[in-house]
């Protein structure tokens, strides 16, 4: 009698189960729908707050920091409940330990409870963890999804603007939730960085405020075009021609109507990689963050300006990281980073230590295994992402609304990387060995 070919050409799986060999608390199916929903909703979720307060009940800090939880826990606790953790999930497991310890060490040195480099760390541990637990379908449909709600709500925005800052009213629910004071020469309605200013850089194609769509602020929007390009030097191949057009309509529709600087710049760079990463070492991603640091001292050397451009942004890191002091660097001086929200380097050094800025700068550069073509290309294209972002931004690459999605890419290709052949000695195999 014939047996019956799965119509999609892949190898079935058996039953989900534990490594001990007992049954999976969870069933694939519904794992796959709750990774995607919490991933999905990582994103969106300030969006749909700020509709909640501006049309029907009035929302303060404790709405996103409890959302932000929620998320948080709901990531971690699916990821274990999907698999308990091995070997693998190690470098994952211990970053988060490591910032739990720096979290309470850098608060008592600093006389002053300072949560957020764990709570940056632990958004980083969780949706990893969740990444290494799903399947391709659910990575690609959570960035699928992502795409065409983010499309359509660049689109409406571009369209009609009046209307878009009706529904979310970026401005207020910033205000209301974070204490950023909608500013008095914003007259928008927008997130007060959103609005620009008139010597800004512009591609000239779009008239009009810096574009925000469903993340409601800029800076987000752009990083989240940043994180496509990611995806699709990764993914390219197995990818439909429709969810490539649509992607890379995305790509441009935000850099255009965003005037991006630097996610321009890195689309152009991850571009290149595609057909350049396959053929470098992954150790040489630890390269990328002290070149970069060393690039931007040589360019900007001691005559620095507080201006909006390339050098100025470079100027603003190069500073911060000269006038750390001894207390900063060794975690005595936390809330020191609540001034260093424009440089990463100098953010991540206040905020944890040295040892927090070593343990990131591993983690970034060495976190997933690069050892095909697709993992190489995700390897250098992510760690290429973050550190070039951190040298001219604080926060922005560890916001859940773009950080969420791109770690479970980063947990997903980790995973699935072909682990490497070790060698033996020529000769017969063992008695018993699948080679003999």
């Amino acid at each position: 009698m014939k047996t019956s070919q799965p119509i999609t050409g892949v190898r079935a799986r058996p039953k989900t189960a534990t490594p001990s060999g007992g049954k999976a608390l969870i069933s694939d199916h519904r794992f796959g729908i709750l990774a995607v929903t919490l991933v999905v909703s990582a994103s969106l979720y300030n969006a749909m707050l700020a509709i909640i307060s501006a049309h029907v009940k009035g929302l303060t800090s404790a709405a996103p920091i409890a959302m932000e939880g929620l998320l948080l826990g709901g990531a971690m606790g699916l990821a274990l409940l999907k698999r308990r953790p091995d070997g693998e999930d190690a470098p994952a497991i211990g970053l988060l330990y490591l910032f739990a310890l720096l979290a309470v060490f850098t608060s008592l040195a600093s006389d002053a409870v300072f949560p957020d480099a764990f709570r940056n760390v632990a958004i980083i541990a969780s949706f990893f963890l969740l990444g290494r637990r799903c399947s391709f379908p659910q990575v690609h449909l959570a960035f699928a999804l992502l795409t065409i709600i983010t499309l359509t709500v660049l689109i409406f925005e571009i369209a009609f603007p009046t209307a878009y800052v009706s529904v979310f009213q970026p401005g207020n629910y910033y205000a209301a939730t974070r204490g950023m004071e909608v500013s008095e020469f914003n007259e928008t309605g927008l997130f007060n960085n959103a609005a620009g200013f008139e010597s800004r850089f512009s591609f000239g194609v779009f008239s009009g405020a810096r574009t925000s769509s469903v993340f409601l602020e800029q800076v987000s929007n752009a990083n989240f075009a940043g994180i496509l390009c990611v995806f699709l030097v990764a993914t390219w191949g197995r990818l439909s021609v429709a969810i490539r057009t649509t992607m890379v309509a995305a790509i441009l529709l935000i850099l255009l109507s965003n005037n991006t600087r630097t996610s321009s710049a890195l689309a152009v760079v991850t571009m290149m990689g595609y057909f350049i990463f396959p053929h470098l070492s992954r150790w040489f991603t630890l390269l990328i963050a002290p070149v970069l640091v060393l690039l931007a001292f040589l360019v900007v050397g001691d005559n620095v300006e507080h201006t909006d451009d390339l050098i100025g942004r470079l100027g603003i890191t190069t500073e911060a990281l000269r006038k750390l002091d001894i207390p900063t660097i060794f975690g005595a001086n936390a809330m020191k980073a609540r001034h260093l929200m424009d440089t990463g380097f100098g953010y991540v050094t206040a905020s944890s230590s040295i040892f927090g800025l070593i343990a990131i700068w591993l983690f970034f550069s060495l976190g997933q295994r690069a050892t095909d073509t697709a993992s190489k290309r995700c390897a250098w294209a992510t760690a290429v992402y973050l550190f070039a972002n951190m040298m001219i931004g604080g926060t922005a690459i560890f916001s859940m609304k773009v950080a969420a999605p791109l770690w479970m890419l980063v947990g997903y290709m980790a995973a699935t990387a072909p682990k490497p052949q070790a060698s033996r000695p020529n000769g017969p195999a063992p008695r018993g060995s699948i080679a003999a």
